[in-house]
C-alpha cells in the first residue's frame, strides 16, 4: 500500500521558510554574527607578535617602535568619521569600508617587512599601520553600536561580552597563526594572515548587521539567558586559550578579564550602585598592577598582568557603558567613539615619550658600561628590570591620579543612579519606537 506524504511537504517548507527567515532577521543572529566579526578583528591587540621583526628587519630603536605603536593605537582608537558615517549610512557599509582599509593597510607593512617594496621611510610605515589599525574602529562601530541599540535594557553585559570578544580574538588570531604557521616565528606570515582574515570575515557578515525596529513586547529575560550563555562560552573560550598559552610556555593572561566587568556592574547596578564606582575601583587596582611589575615582585609579572587583562577590558566597559547611560542612544555611534579618543594620546604620552625614551636611555647606558657604541640603523636592546621600572611608576602614580579624579564622576552621577535606569531604557525604546513609525516625529532621549 503506497503513502502519499506530498501534502506533509507541502505544509512544512513554507514553515521551515518562515522559521528561517525569522531566525536571520531576528536580534540573536545579529548578535551572533557581531560576535563571530570581533572575534577576527583583535589584530590591534597581536602587535607584539610581530612588532619585533619589524624592529629587527627595519633597524628601528625601542623609541621608533613605540612610535608606531603609538600610530597603531592612533588608527584603532580614533574613529570618529566612522561614528559620523554610521549617523547616515547602514552598517554594512561602515563594515565594508572597515574591511578595505584593513587589507590595504596590512598589505603594505607586510610588502615593507619582506622587502617586496623599498624600504619606507617612517612616517609612511606609520601611515600604513594607523590605516591597517582603524579598521577596529570601523567594525566596533559598525558591529557593537548597532547591538547595544537592539539590546538597550542589557548594554552593560552586551558591552562585556563584545568588547571581550576583540581581545579574545587576539588571542584566536595568534592560536590560528601558530596552527598554520607552527614554531615559525617571522613576521610575514602574520602580517599576511591578519591582513586577509579580518577584511574576509568583515565582507561575508557586513549585511547581517542592523539596527532593528523595538518591539512594544520585548522577552527581556529571554535576553538575558542568551547573553549569559554568551557569557559563558566565551568563559570557557578564554579558559581554553590560556590552557594552551600555558602548554606553549608563552604566559600572557592579557585579554580574558573583560567580560566580567560589564556583568559585574550590571549585577550591581540593580542595587543603585553607581557604575562610575565600579570604574574608580577598578583604577585603584590596576595601581597595585602596574607597581608589581615596577619592583620587580616574584611572578609579579604573571599576577600583573591577570590583574591588567582584567583591569583594562573593564574600564572600557564601563567608560562606553556610562556613556550610553549618560547621554542615551540616538547618536551613541558619534559619542562610542569620542570615547575611544583618550587611548591615542596616553599611549603617546606613556608609550612613546616615557617608556620608548626611557628605555633606550637605559639600552645606550649599558651600551657604553660595554664599552661599545650604537650604529646607525642597528637595533636597540636593553635588558633587566631598569629598562621599564621607572616607566611603570609613572604609570602607576598616573592611574592614582586618575582613579581619584573619577571620585569626582562618581560623587556628580550618585542621584543620577539611584533612579530607575531600566525604566529610562524603556523610555527610550518607546521614543525610538515613535520615531522609527511615524518617521515625523522626532523625540530626543534622555
Amino acid at each position: 500500500m503506497a503513502i502519499d506524504c506530498s501534502h506533509h511537504f507541502e505544509g512544512y517548507c513554507p514553515r521551515a521558510r518562515r522559521f528561517t527567515l525569522q531566525l536571520l532577521e531576528g536580534r540573536f543572529f545579529m548578535a551572533f554574527t557581531t560576535i563571530i566579526i570581533l572575534t577576527f578583528i583583535g589584530t590591534s591587540y597581536i602587535f607584539s607578535l610581530y612588532s619585533s621583526d619589524i624592529k629587527t628587519t627595519l633597524g628601528y630603536d625601542q623609541a621608533t617602535l613605540n612610535l608606531l605603536g603609538f600610530f597603531k593605537d592612533l588608527g584603532a582608537y580614533v574613529s570618529v568619521h566612522a561614528g559620523l558615517i554610521m549617523e547616515v549610512a547602514p552598517p554594512w557599509v561602515v563594515l565594508s569600508i572597515g574591511a578595505m582599509i584593513n587589507l590595504f593597510g596590512y598589505i603594505m607593512i607586510w610588502l615593507s617587512v619582506t622587502h617586496k617594496i623599498a624600504r619606507p621611510s617612517v612616517w609612511l610605515m606609520c601611515l600604513y599601520i594607523t590605516i591597517g589599525a582603524n579598521s577596529l574602529g570601523f567594525a566596533n562601530t559598525g558591529a557593537i553600536v548597532p547591538c547595544i541599540k537592539n539590546f538597550p535594557e542589557n548594554r552593560g553585559v552586551v558591552i562585556g561580552i563584545l568588547k571581550s570578544y576583540i581581545g579574545l580574538g587576539g588571542a584566536v588570531m595568534a592560536q590560528l597563526y601558530h596552527a598554520l604557521y607552527g614554531d615559525d616565528t617571522t613576521a610575514d606570515g602574520v602580517i599576511l594572515l591578519i591582513a586577509w582574515v579580518p577584511a574576509l570575515t568583515l565582507l561575508l557578515f557586513a549585511f547581517c548587521v542592523r539596527v532593528l525596529e523595538f518591539s512594544r513586547h520585548r522577552e527581556i529575560k529571554r535576553e538575558k539567558i542568551f547573553f549569559n550563555g554568551a557569557l559563558y562560552i566565551s568563559l570557557a573560550l578564554a579558559g581554553f586559550i590560556m590552557v594552551m598559552i600555558l602548554v606553549e610556555k608563552q604566559v600572557q593572561f592579557c585579554k580574558t578579564g573583560r567580560v566580567l566587568g560589564g556583568l559585574i556592574s550590571e549585577h550591581l547596578l540593580k542595587y543603585k550602585w553607581p557604575r562610575p564606582a565600579s570604574l574608580t575601583i577598578v583604577l585603584f587596582t590596576s595601581c597595585i598592577a602596574h607597581l608589581l611589575i615596577a619592583f620587580d615582585v616574584p611572578y609579579g609579572l604573571y599576577v600583573a598582568s591577570i590583574i591588567m587583562g582584567f583591569c583594562f577590558g573593564a574600564e572600557w566597559t564601563y567608560v562606553y557603558s556610562i556613556i550610553s547611560e549618560l547621554f542615551g542612544l540616538k547618536h551613541y555611534a558619534t559619542l562610542y567613539n569620542y570615547g575611544s579618543l583618550a587611548a591615542p594620546l596616553g599611549s603617546y604620552i606613556f608609550n612613546v615619550r616615557v617608556a620608548g625614551q626611557l628605555y633606550d636611555k637605559e639600552g645606550l647606558r649599558q651600551l657604553e658600561a660595554l664599552g661599545l657604541t650604537r650604529k646607525l640603523g642597528e637595533e636597540l636592546m636593553c635588558n633587566g628590570v631598569k629598562c621599564y621600572q621607572l616607566a611603570f611608576i609613572i604609570i602607576a602614580a598616573a592611574t592614582l591620579f586618575t582613579a581619584l579624579v573619577s571620585l569626582i564622576l562618581v560623587a556628580r552621577t550618585r542621584k543620577f543612579y539611584k533612579g530607575d535606569l531600566y525604566k529610562r531604557y524603556q523610555n527610550d525604546e518607546n521614543n525610538v519606537t515613535l520615531r522609527v513609525s511615524s518617521g515625523r516625529k522626532e523625540v530626543e532621549m534622555n
